[in-house]
């Protein structure tokens, strides 16, 4: 038995042998668990062997005297012999193939050094514990004294050199070591103190951020170490969290720092464990974060995201009764467009930035002033009608000094519309309707103003939207139809082209003249579908005329004064959409009409707009055939440069320069002057509005072309048009 419990653990430390043998090196992590142990531990399974009863199994003893002689049976020695073969053999090569892995880095210097004296004691015990074997049977023992085999010495040498790499080379210890490390290189400053709260150890990361060396932190006391933070704590169980702040060196700034508490005992002593986070970056970063989500990156104005959270807070002050009265500011830059467009985006953004220092300085009493995109502005503001008025007034007074950029003047104007809360809105939603109502009541009044949302534009705003609403009815239901006024040639008194104009027929028959409607289609779009379609009706009932055997419509060219055509409107933005030009094309195409007899009117409005894109635009239109005409001359802001630039045929004065032309001199002598400057350019002129035959010899002395009104006909449906032509010209055979 004793020989039993002598071979047991020898097998065992085979086993735990291979085991070492296979992790120190780390050349193995990647085999699994399974053909780890499999590799490791079949020298323990020989010791199962010897427990287990078999006839194999036994030791052989002969008496000598006093003394007997144990000699194991020969399958148990050989089993012996094999495990410590093969532990010896494993091992060498597990510990070869580790040496060679931990030799091919420079950094693995004491790794190379463990391994290297690991095999050194594998072999030299190893090879004295087999060696010596041999010799086990031949000492004697008693059963009341036994003294070690000599192959025990194998074991005590490879123990004593175990033990020795212990203490030479940190190997055993490495977990500890591991622990060190961490503990020294984790950026987390961690600080250890007793129950009277002083400092008794410290990482070097807890030096680094508290700035004092070793000796001064230990023992210090840790509430000494810190400053107060308008911060927050919360309990997380047996865990605190507190932010403070640590106090800064000179010349530096604060760092604000995160603490998490746990109390320990160890020993019987209580102490404090304490984990501090350095939260600077990572609350400046959150700030930033913040910042940007609340802000305009341009500008550094509030965004629409604070607008739209800070005004359900205000509001609810008004209706709290906290507040009595606040107001919503929308404000939009007057032809911005033309600034990017002419001057670049760049120049654009500076003048942004120069439009929200301007609103800093005039609207300083704002509650908020924010950018919500493009050149769109809103201000809340806590006050009265006359205060927020005198605001409106003070921001419109700022717009009046330009901005300069590079040595150039830019003058911008802007059109502010209000919207007072508790009168007319008490939720976000209304309020930003509202005022956007107003500011775009500002744009039609003629820009550069503000204008207070009131219930009577309220109701123009239901009103028109109801229009809309009824007016893409009657797109759908094609209940559009063309009049037609005639235009009558002074100088030889024949028609020389008639003026299509569209009409609205409601369902009961009742006619809508344009002005009821055109506005609305312009601001909407459906002006550009209703401009094709008057178009394509146009040229199609032209060409349908041209055809007809009576040939009321074939006038010829009388004097040179040109031939006889169809007027059609041209709005801005028909002109502004893409493929204009090919639309143009293609219905002249389709229905035959000669380009010569056609004659796109546009107002001065739209030919001033955009010069340098109308010039390529209009070339374009001239260049087919196509007479262009500047309709309402003289109520635009046309200049001599732009007149003689576009490539105009006619211009046709506007009702408003005939109204009075008979009994006001001064509007003779401009109106003269109109028909010398149109004839120098080789230009006709036509008159429109004419009503009395007073107008029209008055018109005649001071050499207008044609004219328009009706005092010849008022605008005709197409069958009506026809007979009046017919009627006419019999009458002046």
């Amino acid at each position: 038995m004793i020989l039993w419990f002598k071979l047991i653990p020898a097998l065992f430390i085979m086993s735990f042998g291979l085991h070492l043998t296979i992790r120190v090196s780390g050349c193995f992590d990647q085999w699994s668990r399974a053909r780890v142990a499999v590799l490791s531990y079949w020298p323990m399974l020989c010791a199962l062997v010897l427990v287990i009863p078999s006839p194999y199994v036994y030791v052989h003893f002969t008496a000598r005297g006093i003394w007997r002689d144990a000699q194991p049976s020969m399958p148990v020695f050989l089993l012996i012999l094999s495990a410590a073969l093969y532990t010896l053999t494993a091992c060498s090569w597990f510990l070869y193939k580790g040496m060679k892995f931990v030799g091919r880095s420079e950094n693995m210097l004491q790794k190379r050094r463990q391994v290297r004296f690991i095999l050194l004691a594998y072999l030299l015990g190893g090879v004295l514990c087999i060696g010596v074997a041999y010799f086990n049977h031949k000492l004697y023992f008693t059963a009341a004294f036994s003294y070690p085999e000599p192959s025990t010495f194998g074991l005590i040498l490879f123990a004593f050199l175990i033990r020795y790499a212990m203490t030479r080379y940190e190997f055993l210890p490495s977990i500890e070591r591991r622990y060190k490390i961490l503990y020294d290189r984790s950026p987390i400053a961690i600080l250890l103190t007793d129950r009277q709260e002083r400092v008794i150890d410290a990482n070097p990361a807890a030096q680094t951020l508290f700035g004092v060396p070793t000796i001064s932190l230990l023992k210090a006391q840790f509430a000494d170490l810190l400053l107060p933070y308008e911060g927050r704590m919360r309990n997380t169980g047996a865990r605190t969290e507190i932010r403070v702040t640590v106090p800064p060196d000179p010349g530096l700034a604060a760092r604000i720092v995160q603490i998490e508490r746990e109390g320990i005992v160890s020993g019987g002593e209580p102490y404090e464990y304490l984990l501090i986070r350095d939260m600077t970056e990572s609350i400046q970063a959150e700030e930033r974060i913040t910042f940007m989500a609340y802000h305009d990156p341009l500008t550094g104005l509030g965004n629409r995201r604070r607008l739209q959270e800070t005004l359900p807070e205000l509001l609810e002050l008004v209706e709290g009764g906290q507040e009595p009265s606040a107001a919503l500011l929308l404000m939009d830059l007057d032809r911005f467009k033309h600034v990017n467009d002419t001057k670049g985006h760049h120049v654009g953004d500076l003048l942004l930035r120069h439009v929200g220092g301007l609103l800093q300085q005039r609207a300083m009493r704002a509650e908020l002033i924010c950018r919500l995109g493009g050149d769109e502005f809103a201000l809340l503001f806590r006050g009265s009608e006359e205060e927020t008025v005198q605001l409106c007034e003070d921001i419109l007074r700022g717009f009046q000094e330009p901005f300069e950029y590079e040595g150039e003047s830019l003058t911008v104007s802007a059109s502010i519309g209000v919207c007072l809360s508790p009168a007319y809105g008490t939720n976000s939603e209304q309020l930003l309707q509202y005022a956007d109502m107003a500011m775009y009541d500002a744009k039609k009044g003629g820009r550069g103003r503000y204008a207070l949302f009131t219930g009577k534009l309220k109701e123009a705003q239901e009103a028109a939207h109801s229009l809309e609403l009824q007016m893409a009815e009657a797109m759908k239901e094609e209940r559009f139809v063309l009049y037609y006024q005639p235009q009558i040639d002074l100088g030889s008194g024949e028609v020389c082209g008639v003026e299509a104009l569209i009409r609205w027929v409601e369902k009961d028959g009742t006619v809508r003249p344009p002005g009821e409607f055109i506005r609305i289609a312009e601001e909407n779009g459906a002006i550009v579908h209703l401009g094709r379609w008057v178009l394509e009706e146009a040229c199609r009932a032209g060409r349908a005329w041209m055809e007809l055997s009576d040939g009321i419509t074939r006038l010829e060219p009388h004097e040179g004064k040109g031939e006889w055509s169809i007027s059609i409107n041209v709005s801005n933005r028909e002109l502004a959409g893409r493929g204009y030009l090919e639309h143009v094309d293609s219905i002249l195409a389709e229905t035959g009409f000669p380009p010569k007899h056609l004659q796109l009117e546009m107002t001065e409005s739209v030919t001033i707009t955009e010069e340098e894109h109308q010039l390529h635009l209009f070339t374009e239109i001239a260049g087919r055939g196509i007479r262009l005409a500047m309709d309402d001359f003289g109520t635009g802001y046309s200049t001599f440069s732009v007149i003689q630039t576009l490539p105009f045929h006619i211009f046709k004065l506007d009702k408003s320069m005939i109204d009075d032309i008979v009994t006001a001199s001064h509007t003779r002598h401009i109106v003269k002057a109109m028909i010398i400057m149109a004839h120098s350019l080789n230009q006709r002129v036509v008159a429109e509005g004419v009503e009395t035959a007073e107008q029209v010899e008055v018109l005649r002395e001071l050499g207008c072309d044609a004219v328009q009104g009706y005092y010849y006909s008022r605008p005709l449906p197409e069958e009506e048009l026809l007979a009046w032509l017919k009627a006419r010209r019999e009458s002046q055979r």
